[in-house]
């Protein structure tokens, strides 16, 4: 099966699923890949040039999409900006009383090519995203979210910056 998305403000996507499984009463399931263009908004950007995708959708309702493969983002930050950052992904997506965003291998590799914030200048950085309470992101059946995350393994290369991007003195 494959599915093309554009125009009308949405991403150029497309999803190509590989295997589809499913039979009266029993779950839907299906894998593939899912493309997502340079999306751009302003001087943001996303793309997914290839991600793996998995999902399944209970009979009962509720359900779980993975997702697998870098994720390229740039845009803005606040005052500032971040540059050609690259998160590979492995996370599911879950649904059903509430939902939440977990990585499926501990923590989510993040890649940087450069960010700009609160007067600090970063090229050529790297470190983990690493859940807080089990979840990236959640909500319970009533909204209330939960989760955040930690960052470990932290290395940047960068400098100080003083007034109108100046180096400090």
């Amino acid at each position: 099966i494959a599915l093309e998305l554009s125009g009308g403000g949405a991403p150029n996507a497309s999803l190509l699923l590989d295997t589809v499984n499913w039979t009266p009463g029993a779950p839907f399931e299906a894998d593939g890949t899912l493309t997502l263009a340079d999306w751009r908004a302003g001087s943001a950007s996303i793309a997914a040039n290839e991600l793996g995708i998995g999902f399944v959708v209970q009979p009962q309702g509720g359900g779980r999409i993975d997702l697998r493969g870098p994720t390229h983002i740039t845009g803005p930050l606040g005052d500032g900006e971040v540059r050609a950052l690259v998160a590979t992904l492995d996370l599911g997506v879950q649904w059903g009383n509430g939902w939440r965003v977990t990585p499926n291998s501990g923590c989510l590799p993040i890649r940087l090519g450069g960010i700009d914030a609160a007067g600090l200048s970063f090229a050529n950085g790297d470190f983990s995203l690493c859940p807080l309470n089990g979840a990236l992101i959640a909500a319970d059946a009533n909204e209330n979210l939960s989760g955040g995350f930690s960052i470990r393994s932290l290395g940047l290369n960068g400098r100080m910056s003083g007034p109108e991007g100046q180096p400090a003195r």
